[in-house]
C-alpha cells in the first residue's frame, strides 16, 4: 500500500517514479543483494510558522551491500530555542553489522502515509547519495 501510494503520488515526477520503482524493487528482493544499488527515497515533512515550527523526515537508503531506514526531525520555538530530535536509525549491513535504534512497526509506517497526506515533499535520488 506505501508502494503505491509513493509511485501515484501527484508530487513525484516520471524520473523520480522510476528511480523510486527501482529503489521498491531492490526493497523487494531483500535478502537478495541488487548489484550496483544505491537509491535514497523518503519523505520530509514541515509544519508551522516562524514563532514555532517542526520538521520530521523518514529516509529508506538502499544499496547492494546495505538498508539503512532513518526517522528523525527538528523543532523551533522562540522561547525555547530550536534542536534536533535524535535521528533513530535501524541498519542492516550484508556482512552482518546492524544498528537497531528505530523500532520498526506500524507506527512508523503510519506516520509516513499520514505525512505524505499532510503534503510532505517527497525525495527520491539514485547514485551519489546525501
Amino acid at each position: 500500500m506505501l508502494q503505491k501510494k509513493l509511485i501515484d503520488n501527484p508530487r513525484i515526477d516520471s524520473i523520480q517514479s522510476m528511480i523510486l520503482n527501482k529503489a521498491l524493487d531492490a526493497l523487494n528482493k531483500l535478502p537478495q543483494v541488487t548489484p550496483d544499488a544505491s537509491y535514497q527515497f523518503g519523505i520530509v515533512y514541515r509544519n508551522g510558522d516562524n514563532n514555532y515550527n517542526t520538521m520530521r523526515f523518514i529516509t529508506f537508503i538502499i544499496t547492494e551491500d546495505m538498508l539503512e531506514i532513518a526517522y528523525g526531525g527538528s523543532e523551533f520555538d522562540p522561547l525555547g530555542g530550536g534542536g534536533s530530535l535524535p535521528t533513530e536509525i535501524w541498519m542492516l549491513e550484508v556482512g552482518g553489522a546492524r544498528m537497531t535504534d528505530l523500532e520498526i512497526d506500524y507506527t512508523k509506517l503510519d506516520l509516513f502515509t499520514e505525512f505524505l497526506n499532510m503534503g510532505a515533499k517527497i525525495k527520491v535520488s539514485e547514485g551519489e547519495l546525501e
